[in-house]
C-alpha cells in the first residue's frame, strides 16, 4: 500500500498542474511533477516491508517442511 500512496503522489500532482491550466492559452499551459524526499522514504519503507514479508513466507513454508520429518529418538 505505501509503494502504491508514493507512486500516486507525483501522478496526482502531474494531473492537477494540466487541469488547472488546461483553459490557457497555447504557451501559457504548464506540467509539474513533484517527487521529494517523503516519496522516497515511503517507497523505501514499502520495499523494506515487502522484503521483510517475503523473508516470513519463505520462513512459514520451511517450517511446514521441517513439521513433515519424522525423528526418531
Amino acid at each position: 500500500m505505501l509503494l502504491i500512496q508514493a507512486a500516486c503522489k507525483p501522478v496526482m500532482s502531474l494531473i492537477a498542474s494540466v487541469l488547472i491550466t488546461i483553459n490557457h492559452p497555447a504557451g501559457q499551459k504548464t506540467i509539474s511533477i513533484s517527487f521529494g524526499s517523503h516519496e522516497v522514504a515511503m517507497i523505501g519503507m514499502g520495499f523494506v516491508l515487502w522484503v521483510i514479508s517475503e523473508l516470513l513466507v519463505e520462513g512459514v513454508k520451511l517450517r511446514a517442511e521441517n513439521d513433515l520429518y519424522v525423528y526418531y529418538v
